[in-house]
Order: C-alpha cells, then structure tokens, then sequence
C-alpha cells in the first residue's frame, strides 16, 4: 500500500515539475516591433512598476514580422506592430486577437481621428491600438542639392549616379514607384500589365542605386559617408537620426504623392500574456510615454498632435492588398535585376 502511495507521490511531482519547467514565465512579455518601439527610456520604467521581463526583438520589414508571427500561430510573440494594411492579411490568418480597449485606461489619449479606424476592425471587434504614424518620403543631403526637390523624378539626375538609396520592402517600393510614374487606376492591387510598368521603372532606376536599405539606421550611415544624396526611406525617423548626427537632411513628399502609414499594436492569437500586453500597450499610448518614443525617432505618436509637418495632405495611406503574394514574389524578381545593372 505505502509503495503504491510513493508511486503516485513521486509521479505526480514528476508531472509538476514537468509542467513548470515547460510553462511560460507569467510575467513575460515578447515584442516583435519596428526599431525605436521599444527603447529603454520606457521600457525600463515599466519593467520596475510590473516586474515584468520583457524580450525584445527589433523587425526590418513587414514581411519578416509576418513570417515569425505565421511560423507558430504568433506563440512566442505576445504583441507586434503593424501597419493598416495589412489587418486583413493577420486576421484571415487567425495570427491577431481582438483588443478591449475599456481595459485601456489610457485609450482616451488616442487622438480622435484615430479611435475608430475600420480598417483595424473585423466583426465589430477592434484588432488594433494605433500608436506611431509617419511618411515615406523623398529625403535629400541639403548640403549637395541645394533647392527643395518637388519631384521622385530627381532620383533619376545622372548628377545623383550611384548615391540613391530606395527601400528594401515590396509594397512602399512599388506604390512610390507607381506613384512616380502615375497613371495606375489601383495602388493596392496590381495586374500584370501593371507590374510589367513597375519593373521597367525599377530597372530605369537601377545605375542610380547605391544600395536597398532596411531602415533609417542604414540610410543615415551612408549619408554621413557620402555615399547616399537622395531617396526614399522612413523619413521622420531618418530626419530625427541624421539631425542627432548633425547632418543636414530634409524630407518632402513630392507632388506626385507619397505613401502615409499607421502602425498599430498587436495582439498575438498565440499570447499567454493577454492582460501583461494590454498593461504594454497602455503604457505606450500614454501620452508621456507617446512623446518620448516621437522625441527618440521622430515619428508622430497617436496620442499627441503632430507639430511640423506639412506635407501630409499630399499623402496616400495604406490600404489593404489583394496581391500581396504576388508582390512579394514580384519584388524578388525586381531586386535580382537590379542586382545585375
């Protein structure tokens, strides 16, 4: 009788210690954002007033959060950042879970025009806490090109010949492109013909290239060594790190338009944190918390005016795809192309 007690003691610990072992800590947070997200300044103060732990991984495109989040159900992220378009992509793929911002209690922050987008909303339910928007504009070396260019058409100067940078990210590489070279009926859903256009401006643009870059940090490092003059890039983060480096660097967007961005908070399907992520992403929206992230990158926040920016109203902002695989695949075609100018 004692020995067949023992067993079960010493298998029912066996399984506990199993259970623990394998369980997720309670009070962890894992991030999958865009560099300048999630800095120290207030990471750290939340971290101390939660006791939380919170791993941070910093993304370089869309494409790359999506992959990580697609590879396991979004398990082992709790929040993401992404931007409007690409909602309905995340929620067809059952990789977002729907947000109660009356849980938020700084949710009233939120400027008024971003409260009530229903591009982040599916079935009634919100998927989305906006949090930073910003441009990709054409940005310039103000002490090589002395006027305000007011054209992508100036990419092309033989002037500029090996110093233009552009983005390595399928969708505001093409819809600047298009944008450039006009006439395209949808910016969200290209047809054959369409990317057949495309990719002979991208390859007119080719002898241009200095290089594809994946963010501001990139860009700022070729233009302080005088590799790079012109292009387009994250331009209010670009700005804000070329300013701190004491580089002058201005941003516009040209006439012919220029691409405008929101991004969002995120919660995972596969979040076993869900009240630790709604306690990050309040933190975010507070409104010091909001200014600190604009002041550190120079994106607009959500939960203050933006102060400075002029060039808004010529903007076209992102929209859902309905062909985002397509452009996906297109866009390593282009790259290889251009590879060979």
């Amino acid at each position: 009788m004692k020995k067949g007690l023992y067993l079960l003691v010493a298998v029912a610990l066996a399984l506990l210690a199993t259970g623990c072992a394998g369980a997720k800590k309670p009070n962890a947070l894992n991030l999958l954002v865009f560099e300048g997200y999630a800095d120290k300044s207030w990471v750290d103060p939340f971290i101390k007033e939660t006791g939380a732990v919170v791993n941070i991984t910093n993304a370089t495109s869309v494409d790359e959060i999506f992959n990580k989040m697609a590879a396991d159900g979004g398990k082992g992220v709790d929040l993401a950042t992404i931007d409007t378009s690409l909602f309905k992509r995340y929620y067809e793929h059952k990789l977002i879970k729907p947000i109660d911002t009356s849980k938020l209690k700084n949710y009233k922050d939120v400027l008024p025009e971003f409260q009530n987008l229903k591009v982040t909303q599916f079935e009634g339910k919100q998927y989305g806490v906006p949090y930073a928007w910003g441009t990709i504009p054409l940005f310039w070396d103000e002490t090589v090109i002395k006027e305000k260019p007011d054209s992508w058409a100036l990419m092309w100067d033989p002037k500029y010949k090996g110093k233009v940078l552009i983005l390595d990210e399928p969708q505001n590489a093409y819809v600047t492109m298009a944008l450039k070279l006009g006439g395209f009926k949808d910016l969200w859903n290209f047809s054959a013909e369409d990317f057949s256009r495309l990719a002979d401006g991208f390859k007119s643009l080719a002898p241009q290239l200095r290089t594809l870059t994946t963010g501001a940090t990139d860009a700022v490092n070729l233009i302080a060594n005088h590799e790079a003059v012109i292009g387009m890039a994250f331009g209010e983060q670009l700005k804000s790190q070329a300013q701190q480096k004491g580089l002058k660097v201005n941003l516009t967007i040209p006439k012919e338009g220029g691409i405008g961005w929101l991004d969002n908070w995120v919660v995972s399907a596969g979040t076993q944190n869900e009240d630790l992520a709604l306690k990050w992403i309040d933190w975010c929206i507070r409104k010091d918390n909001d200014k600190k992230m604009s002041d550190l990158i120079g994106y607009p926040g959500a939960s203050n005016p933006a102060e400075g920016i002029d060039y808004a109203s010529r903007c076209v902002w992102l929209q859902p795809r309905g062909d985002y695989q397509q452009l996906t695949e297109k866009w390593s075609e282009v790259k290889l192309q251009m590879s060979k100018k």
